[in-house]
């Protein structure tokens, strides 16, 4: 049996407003939402490591020290709503001003952002060593994509949780082998410093070591950098929830 026109014209209309508030959920809930900043961190918290001071040597050819120099280096998590990333900035640096490790739109592919001191800045994707392999939590390997230039290829070994390498190569070609410019070995400076501790000094925003006295409601808490400090000041409550969740998984 067929509805009046009036009950089938209000029916249509209810289902039309239900629709557009169920797509304006869909879009809004994810913006600064916890859970995809928690997605984020999760992907590049083998990465943390990476969080805190670093000073080493950058070589062009490996075991000379002909055309070697001084390298320093920083890396502090950076979010902004649901966006999240961690900033290596190189002090001054010989041959970037930064690398930025983020994960891609798709929600799980891992990127890195180099910008040089000349030239533009070049994208990189995170690539298996070879067809057989998968990628690891201590070797990350990124690679930009084919154009009309060379291939840029980037080599992050974490070697210990004081020790990290970062190799630089070029490809003339798609098929062609890599060439080394350069590598930087770094070793951390000061204290040593973890990433993914458990107990009382856990970052409560990413999971690394609290190096930051952080409060709330008179509580003490921990954060491993200035920009997770600013991310827990401007959501406590979420932070934390988002945290004891964590323990709870780990457990």
């Amino acid at each position: 049996m067929s509805l009046p026109a009036p009950v089938s014209a209000l029916t249509a209309l209810m289902l039309t407003i239900s629709g557009l508030l169920f797509a304006m959920a869909d879009d809004i809930a994810p913006a600064g939402s916890v859970t995809a900043r928690e997605k984020t961190v999760q992907i590049l918290r083998p990465l943390g490591t990476l969080v805190g001071d670093w000073k080493g040597v950058g070589q062009p050819k490996r075991g000379s020290n002909v055309g070697a120099w001084s390298e320093k280096a920083s890396a502090a998590w950076k979010f902004e709503g649901d966006l999240g990333s961690l900033i290596l900035t190189f002090e001054p640096g010989k041959q970037f001003h930064s690398a930025v490790l983020s994960v891609a739109d798709d929600g799980k592919t891992v990127q890195l952002m180099l910008t040089p001191l000349i030239g533009e800045p070049v994208l990189l994707t995170r690539i298996k060593s070879d067809d057989n392999a998968k990628p690891d939590n201590e070797t990350w390997i990124f690679e930009s994509a084919v154009g009309e230039g060379p291939q840029t290829r980037c080599t992050i070994r974490i070697i210990s949780e004081i020790r990290i390498t970062l190799l630089f190569e070029e490809k003339p070609t798609e098929n062609a082998s890599s060439r080394r410019l350069s590598e930087i070995g770094l070793t951390r400076a000061g204290s040593k410093l973890a990433s993914g501790n458990t107990g009382e000094r856990q970052c409560v925003v990413t999971g690394g070591l609290g190096t930051i006295k952080v409060s709330h409601d008179g509580k003490t808490y921990y954060v491993c950098c200035e920009g997770c400090k600013q991310a827990f000041d401007a959501d406590p409550e979420g932070t934390l929830k988002a945290y004891r969740e964590r323990l709870n998984q780990a457990q």
